[in-house]
């Protein structure tokens, strides 16, 4: 007998769509980031004038409430121009720095950064069920504005497969490529250039098999090691060679740090190191989804070890009075077990 369980799942979906669509896009990545910086300017200078007040009455309040009412007032004061896109994909950028300026005040983490047109662009946005719309051939697209929609690859493969999917919410995300390459400005459509992913959360429903009718001659164990997996059938199975990326990824790092922070050849250099970065983690997932899948489709029920990655990969350099011991080994081996990323191998979701 099969139940029936809601469980939350993450895609990762790329954005397809015309001139308009992308040019859109980046006009309302543009809106986020104007929004996000003006708001942490205001919070900065209410949090310093507060400290500066000699008869302690000054507060900095940084909710997100308080945030969302700052938003109408400069909307429609100073920046009537945000009006021209909706709220659901401009104001919650605000709970992003309102959470980000809780965690700095209380010491936690270092003061927000302005954002900047050359890091990576993301921004959060609220998926109502009517901001998503499938047609009848099980293709999904998203809505951007009034009467604008852009497609969703991969949305009948990934999304559709399960039944009731609610979506709870979601991220747009671009990835910036050289656009200092000649053969680039060529192209009659530049924003093609830029890759725009939609990075949605949602609940499903999960089919589970109970305990009792599961063929115990089917159960597989699995032992996670570094850059293998291991399966109680005597399998190994290696996760992808990426030692050629790496290699090169440590020649640009070294011609990185010779560059002027902040100039041009640092950032198309940033640009370099990034897609390697991208190839890396892609040859990775792919290793990873296939060596899921295939332990997935041959067993009914799949048992992993129980793994404390956060203590395994602690730092063994101490402190000044009990100071470490081969410190710089144990480095080696923290990063090659985040490198092999143990969270994603589990055949019950089939990363």
């Amino acid at each position: 007998m099969l139940k029936s369980v809601r469980t939350i799942v993450n895609f990762r979906c790329r954005l397809s769509g015309d001139k308009r669509d992308y040019r859109l896009l980046n006009e309302m990545s543009g809106a986020n980031r104007y929004l996000y910086n003006q708001a942490l300017s205001h919070l900065l200078k209410q949090y310093q004038e507060s400290i500066n007040d000699t008869r302690k009455t000054g507060k900095c309040d940084y909710t997100y409430e308080t945030l969302g009412k700052w938003y109408t007032q400069h909307k429609k004061n100073e920046a009537t121009w945000l009006s021209r896109y909706s709220p659901a994909k401009t104001k919650l950028i605000l709970k992003d720095l309102s959470d980000a300026f809780k965690e700095y005040v209380k010491g936690q983490r270092g003061k927000p950064k302005f954002k900047s047109k050359r890091q990576k662009q993301s921004f959060p946005i609220t998926l109502y069920q009517r901001e998503i719309k499938e047609n009848e051939n099980g293709n999904g697209y998203l809505l951007l504005k009034r009467g604008l929609f852009i497609q969703i690859r991969g949305y009948k493969k990934q999304i559709c497969r399960y039944s009731k999917p609610r979506f709870l919410q979601g991220r747009i995300i671009k990835e910036i490529t050289d656009r200092s390459n000649p053969e680039n400005r060529k192209r009659q459509n530049k924003y093609k250039e830029n890759k725009w992913y939609l990075s949605i959360q949602c609940e499903v429903d999960a089919v589970e098999k109970q305990i009792g009718h599961i063929d115990i001659d089917n159960i597989v164990g699995i032992d996670r090691n570094v850059g293998q997996v291991a399966d109680s059938n005597g399998q190994i199975h290696f996760l992808a060679d990426t030692k050629k990326e790496e290699k090169r990824m440590k020649v640009l790092q070294r011609k990185r740090s010779k560059k002027q922070h902040g100039s041009n050849k640092a950032y198309k250099t940033n640009i370099l190191i990034a897609k390697k970065h991208k190839k890396i983690k892609n040859k990775r997932n792919d290793a990873l989804r296939k060596i899921c899948k295939k332990i997935s489709s041959n067993s009914d029920l799949a048992v992993l070890e129980d793994l404390k990655t956060k203590n395994m990969t602690k730092s063994a350099k101490g402190t000044m009075d009990n100071p470490g011991k081969n410190v710089k080994q144990k480095s080696g081996l923290n990063r090659v077990i985040l490198k092999t990323a143990w969270h994603k191998i589990d055949p019950c979701h089939r990363v």
